[in-house]
């Protein structure tokens, strides 16, 4: 199994979307967006081959996201693309196990709607 960086596979991640899946430009920048967040991450952590990034790498990403005071659907949006990468790479045989496979999104609370009432 050819070691890849996080870099090459998001790059052939990318292609895959652009080309065969025909993903929209905007889904295409926010993927590039939030899986170039996670690389520079990282970078600061020495970490460049896929193979190298554990399930404690992507809790201690998403411990510097919600310190950035993210919201939880905004970190749940950067999960959903790192997702995406990692099931990539598992289905390409690049890696054997995906990092995030037990890692949840952080729960969003929704408001319910407001109703009308029918006495007015």
């Amino acid at each position: 199994m050819k070691s890849f960086t996080i870099t090459e596979v998001r790059d052939k991640m990318l292609a895959e979307l652009s080309g065969v899946v025909r993903a929209s430009e905007n889904t295409l920048e926010a993927y590039t967006r939030d899986i170039n967040e996670f690389i520079s991450f990282c970078r600061e952590k020495d970490i460049q081959k896929i193979s190298n990034v554990t399930v404690k790498t992507i809790r201690f990403f998403i411990i510097k996201l919600n310190e950035h005071e993210l919201t939880k659907s905004s970190i749940s949006r950067k999960l959903s693309a790192l997702r995406r990468l990692f099931s990539f790479a598992v289905q390409n045989d690049i890696i054997e196990i995906n990092p995030l496979a037990k890692i949840p999104n952080p729960k969003v609370i929704r408001k319910l709607p407001e109703t009308v009432s029918l006495d007015s």
